[in-house]
């Protein structure tokens, strides 16, 4: 979102901070961004960052079966994606670094990552 002052500076809204909280196996998932503004000059530089202007939080299960259609800038593919996909995306990704980052990981038969076991 951008928002242009009287000056020739834009008032950008940037989400620097994205935290994924889930307190329990089970309970619901909760996503909060912090947000903040990006003062650019006309040639698109960053003059200034005032941090913290606000933030958002959502349920997982409020926007989970809302979709969005992106193109990935790696494979090229135009994919449909619900927010249920884009967290079970992102949980994939997270198992797979915590089986290369820490020794002794693997996955049990109920999908959890579990270490000596």
């Amino acid at each position: 979102m951008t928002e242009t002052t009287g000056n020739p500076n834009t008032k950008v809204l940037r989400a620097p901070n994205i935290k994924i909280e889930t307190p329990r196996k089970g309970d619901p998932a909760w996503v909060n961004i912090i947000l903040q503004w990006v003062i650019q000059d006309a040639m698109h530089q960053t003059v200034q960052v005032i941090d913290r202007v606000g933030s958002i939080t959502r349920k997982f299960e409020d926007f989970a079966q809302d979709t969005i259609t992106i193109t990935d800038p790696c494979t090229g593919q135009v994919i449909t994606m619900s927010g249920a996909g884009v967290g079970q995306a992102i949980s994939e990704f997270v198992k797979s670094w915590m089986l290369q980052d820490i020794p002794g990981t693997s996955i049990n038969a109920a999908g959890d990552v579990v270490q000596g076991s």
